[in-house]
């Protein structure tokens, strides 16, 4: 995997564990995306940004994923607590490998500029923020976004008293953000990747 731009490395984890209640309870990761699944279409866009790559997923059947030959991160101490929990896991992962950032690849969002990961960690590097997210001309996306492991313990308290949504969990931490000039696609419906004909690339 090719590091980023700055010297610091930094570590990449693929959200792929939620139950995916807007998609008929199916797992979104395999629902085809163009000619690929979302999840490869994910991996292919991530692997080249980051350092190391995992995948966060409680799914029941992790031997789907193994092709993909990456670490299989299961939400194990706050099990459906939405993505939050497995951003504590990613950044609790980093760390056992030396590594102190994590950026979060939402699966259902399959259009990833190529340069996100060196856009968000030059506002790291210009800032003290510990959580710096992208952004496109109508919306925050607070689930993609690079993560300091300074914030595992912040998480664990917020999860612990069942703030599981980040504006509860981490209101008391500042962040910024990086606009990019994409749209980014969150596809939680069946319906809408349906829409999507023409899949645009980022």
């Amino acid at each position: 995997m090719i590091a980023n731009s700055s010297l610091t490395p930094i570590a990449g984890m693929i959200l792929a564990g939620g139950k995916s209640q807007r998609f008929n309870y199916q797992d979104k990761s395999w629902a085809s995306y163009g000619e690929h699944p979302l999840i490869k279409q994910v991996i292919d866009q991530a692997t080249p940004q980051v350092e190391q790559l995992c995948i966060n997923t409680n799914s029941p059947d992790h031997s789907r994923f193994t092709p993909f030959n990456l670490p299989i991160i299961e939400d194990t101490d706050y099990p459906n607590q939405g993505p939050l929990s497995g951003i504590l896991r990613g950044l609790q992962w980093a760390k056992s490998i030396g590594i102190n950032w994590l950026v979060s690849f939402p699966v259902d969002t399959p259009n990833i500029p190529n340069d996100l990961v060196k856009k968000l960690d030059e506002k790291r590097i210009l800032t003290s923020y510990r959580r710096i997210i992208a952004r496109d001309h109508n919306y925050e996306q607070h689930v993609l976004g690079l993560w300091s492991v300074a914030l595992i313990d912040s998480i664990k308290q917020g999860l612990q008293q069942g703030h599981n949504k980040l504006s509860h969990c981490l209101e008391n931490e500042p962040y910024d953000t990086v606009l990019f000039a994409n749209n980014f696609l969150n596809i939680n419906t069946p319906d809408y990747l349906a829409s999507l004909t023409n899949p645009s690339k980022p």
